[in-house]
């Protein structure tokens, strides 16, 4: 079995649902390097055998993944009021960069009078264009196999939003506007880039470690019912030709989790919840894996999913213990799923950038020992 037919098979069976085929590995968006067509090259040579689609690197302003939004979107926004703001923005409009969620961060609430705020354009589709241009040009030269497809990484919603927002009432209302401007976002999408070049993954970072009760500012009630309103929304008018995924993330802003996972369980549970009730077909989902989790009971609730012929990527790929320490995890892994592809634990937008070759040189590596004869 090549590494591009492993993700069409689930729980060893082949599924002929799953009508497009995904890749050995997988990256999940943001790369340190100062251009698009710097992280695609870059990408494409170390990897690109073994990958599906490719994405652009979240370069500049995205780099920093959702704040983006907060200073671009958010801050500027008439019917929002900025509560606080990082320190250094004030001399250094450039510095925008929380440096904590609490103490230095980004914090707005809906001014009074307002009942639902509207967002216009989020900023993402014009930066996509940008680089699809780049990623075509490349193509066409032959640095990018013809067979991969371009990938936007797009925040689930409320994992724009709820950093931000600390009023549970202003956070609700938040969210159901900007879960419908997203929409609207990726509707402008699919008209500016061909289907069938076109991969969209949701990164649901929130939406994975609200469960543990970090935050105290987060809405009460059961997470799992804000996470079903946003889910269709988003989705289900997508076009079927789009490859559509989810990037399940336990953060990533120090290069750090912001929780461990004690397990595979809440991934699992959150991959059946988005393949069942997306109101479309989902590719392919990614779970994060800790470096020092090469045990049973770790990779045990795999054996609980219930997501078809969709495909699983496992984020146990590491640069500090590269190929080797991903194959010892790799053979723990599939006792309990015996066909996924690889990835790393998230984007590496927060890592050395002296780091990226050697983690991409190790995808490579663990994707070379999923094939077979």
């Amino acid at each position: 079995m090549s590494t591009k037919q492993h993700l069409s098979a689930v729980d060893g069976r082949a599924d002929a649902s799953c009508h497009r085929v995904v890749g050995g590995a997988h990256l999940v968006g943001s790369v340190p390097r100062d251009s698009a067509a710097e992280v695609i090259e870059t990408c494409t040579h170390h990897l690109g055998a073994h990958l599906a689609a490719i994405p652009d690197g979240e370069t500049g302003n995205r780099l920093d993944w959702t704040t983006f939004q907060a200073v671009h979107v958010f801050h500027p926004n008439p019917a929002l009021e900025t509560v606080s703001q990082p320190a250094s923005f004030a001399e250094n409009p450039n510095a925008w960069r929380p440096s904590d969620l609490e103490e230095d961060a980004w914090i707005f609430r809906v001014r009074d009078g307002v009942g639902m705020p509207h967002f216009d354009s989020l900023g993402y589709v014009e930066t996509a264009v940008e680089s699809y241009e780049v990623f075509k040009e490349l193509r066409a030269q032959g640095i990018v196999r013809r067979d991969v497809r371009f990938q936007v990484s797009l925040p689930a919603p409320q994992s724009a939003v709820s950093w931000w927002f600390h009023d549970p009432d202003d956070a609700d209302r938040v969210n159901a506007a900007y879960t419908l401007a997203m929409a609207d976002e990726v509707r402008r999408l699919c008209d500016a880039i061909p289907h069938d070049d076109l991969t969209i993954q949701w990164d649901a970072c929130w939406e994975t470690v609200v469960f543990d009760q970090l935050f105290d500012w987060a809405p009460s009630g059961d997470p799992m019912e804000r996470i079903a309103m946003q889910t269709p929304v988003i989705s289900m008018g997508i076009p079927d030709e789009v490859v559509v995924g989810y990037h399940f993330c336990y953060g990533s802003m120090h290069d750090e989790h912001f929780v461990e996972p004690t397990d595979l369980s809440r991934c699992v549970g959150l991959s059946n919840f988005v393949v069942n009730n997306s109101g479309r077909r989902i590719e392919f989902v990614h779970m994060p894996v800790p470096i020092d989790r090469d045990d049973d009971a770790f990779y045990a609730p795999l054996r609980d999913l219930r997501i078809g012929g969709c495909g699983v990527y496992l984020g146990l790929v590491h640069y500090e213990d590269g190929g080797e320490g991903a194959k010892r995890r790799i053979e723990v892994a599939q006792r309990y799923l015996p066909h996924f592809g690889v990835a790393a634990e998230c984007g590496f937008g927060r890592m050395d950038p002296a780091d990226v070759v050697p983690l991409l040189v190790a995808h490579s590596e663990a994707a070379d020992s999923l094939s077979t004869p």
